[in-house]
Formats: structure tokens, sequence, C-alpha cells
């Protein structure tokens, strides 16, 4: 049979619509007869009593339509609050902040670096203005070192350069050296420009001064010969052997060759005496380059001296022991030799306390 309300196949002992769910027991069909009984069926025992006696019309209301409503049990589970996450950070990179460190270094020693340069160079400009309010220094700020012996003397080269008040027999410049105050208990700061250097003769008392032996001494070059026992050092100069010899290693005249010497500690340098050339024989002094002018720096101070070309043993003396820890001695000119182009130094000396 078909459901009245939804058309729907259903059982024919329906009591129920299972799609609509309206009871098929109390439906009373338009065209139903009056006194019939419903279209749908009871148990055996559950028909309903007929109400209207044979004979009597019966008016049946029309029939009210239930909807059904169908609900299901829903079982409600209880709402978990789930726990509060915060929102993940992210992380920032540090790259931005090493860069900007990186940078910020940079600037900051070249700002350092910039700052110590520009002290420096005023520094510097400092000195040069002062040495050449001093007369020591020309316009364009080279060195004009008082050449002993030159032309640029007032006398010959056996004077000492300066103006002294007296000389001695020899012509020697004698300078009065003062006297220092027994009463000051430190010693009077000498200045380079108020050094004055001359030539002299061989000092008959050296006391209180000494002979100084360096610590260490070099050369910026010197020769060795195949043969030799042993090469022309810069030790040659100092052993007391005027035989002996330093001599250049380049080639040429060795014009710019260079020697120096350290004591270790500071020294008063009073005397200076060089034998120039080759003393070994008449020969190697002839053949031999020789020194002319050389150029003399002891601590901050610096000369340059020209040697007479007679061959001898020549005598420096400082109008005032100067202190310093190392000499340094620059080839500037020679004598030239008849048959080598060496340059040959037999001794050298230095005395002070």
């Amino acid at each position: 049979m078909k459901c009245p309300y939804c058309n729907t196949e259903i059982e024919d002992e329906s009591v129920f619509c299972p799609e609509c769910g309206n009871s098929l027991v109390d439906y009373v069909s338009p065209d139903q007869p009056i006194g019939q009984k419903p279209i749908g069926r009871y148990p055996a025992g559950q028909e309903p009593i007929d109400q209207n006696p044979a004979g009597q019309e019966t008016i049946i209301p029309p029939p009210i339509r239930q909807e059904s409503i169908r609900r299901e049990s829903i079982r409600r589970e209880p709402i978990r609050q789930a726990p509060m996450r915060k929102p993940p950070v992210k992380k920032k990179s540090k790259t931005p902040l090493i860069i900007l460190g990186v940078v910020a270094s940079v600037v900051v020693l070249g700002g350092v670096g910039f700052l110590a340069g520009t002290l420096i160079q005023n520094i510097r400009e400092n000195k040069t203005q002062e040495s050449a309010s001093a007369g020591n220094l020309d316009d364009s700020g080279t060195s004009k070192k008082k050449r002993i012996g030159s032309s640029e003397d007032t006398g010959d080269a056996g004077e000492m350069s300066g103006s002294g008040d007296a000389a001695d027999a020899a012509g020697n410049e004698v300078i009065a050296v003062p006297s220092a105050d027994s009463s000051s208990e430190e010693e009077p700061q000498i200045n380079p420009e108020d050094v004055v250097v001359g030539f002299c003769d061989p000092p008959a008392q050296l006391a209180p001064y000494m002979k100084l032996e360096p610590t260490q001494a070099g050369a910026s070059s010197s020769l060795f010969q195949e043969g030799a026992d042993s090469p022309n050092d810069v030790w040659k100069v100092l052993d007391g052997v005027s035989e002996t010899t330093w001599q250049d290693g380049v080639d040429g005249d060795g014009i710019g060759e260079s020697l120096w010497f350290q004591f270790g500690e500071e020294k008063k340098i009073k005397y200076l005496s060089f034998r120039l050339g080759n003393w070994k024989t008449k020969e190697y002094a002839v053949g031999n380059n020789r020194p002319k002018t050389l150029d003399i720096t002891i601590g901050d101070f610096g000369c340059e001296v020209e040697f007479p070309k007679e061959q001898r043993e020549y005598w420096l003396e400082l109008s005032e022991p100067f202190p310093a820890s190392e000499i340094e001695i620059v080839i500037e000119e020679v004598y030239k030799g008849t048959s080598w182009d060496d340059t040959c130094i037999a001794e050298i000396g230095m005395y002070g306390e």
C-alpha cells in the first residue's frame, strides 16, 4: 500500500508511515463511505468502537494532518576548550645586526685612523716649523746639516765649525764647556742645535772619557772576497788593526752605503776617530776609494763632515758630550781610487762616558 500523506510504498499492516511519521489509524479517506472503519488496521481486540448506529448519518470531521517531527537523540559531548596557544614567535635574523656592527666598526676605526694621521701630520709640521725657525731646515723642509771642513766654514779644514772666541795653536777652535751646577739635581738638557763639531788633535788625556765598544754593528753591504780568511765586514773597523778594512759590497763607488753601531744603553759621545781608506799597503791605499764626506748621526744630532784627501787619522770633537745609544755613518762623497772601485774604511773609534 501507499501512504495517503506522502505516497511512499509501505507495508500493508503499517500503523505509521516510516517516511513522514503520520498515523495511518485515524486517516479517513474522502471517498470512504460513512460508517466504514478507517483504513488502518488494528490489532485484534483494539478496533475502535463504532459510535455511529446503523442508519444514522455521522459527520466525520476531515482528518487533521499531523506533522510528525522526527527528533533524533543527539548526544552532545561537553565542549572542551582547547588550551590557548601563543602564536609562534618568528625569530628575527641577526644578519642585519652583524652587518650594522661591522659597518659601525669600520666607521669608528676609519675615524680613529684619520684623527691619528691628522695628529701625526700636525706634529710633523710643528717640528718642521720649529726646526726651520732654528735654522736647521730650508723652505722645502730639507735638513741643512753643517758641513765640517767644507767651503761653508770660515776657516780651513782643520778648524772647528761655529763661532768661538779662541783657537789653539793648531788653528782648532776652542769652546769652553760650561760646568754643571753642583746644586742642580738634574743635568741640563742638551739641544742638538747647541752642539758644535770640529777637527782636533788626538787628546793627550782621554779621562774621564773612554773608548766605547758597541754591542751591535751592521752595514748596508760588505765585500766578500774569494780566498780571504774572513769577509770585509763592519767589525773590521772595530778590531784595532789598521791593515783590515771594511769595504762596500755593491757595484759602483759606494756612495750611499752606511755603517751603524749600537751600545745597548745611552752613552755620552765626546770624540770620534777615523782612519779612512785602505791602510794595508800604499798600493791599496792609492788604488781603492776613500770616503771624502760622511753624514754622521749621533742620536738626535747630525752633521756632514768633509775630510781632507791626506791619508791620516782624523779626530772629531763635540763641544759637549751628546747622549746617544746609536751612531750611523753614511758615505756622501769619495776620493776615487786608481785601480779599484771599492770604498774602504780601516778604523773608527768612539769615545765617551
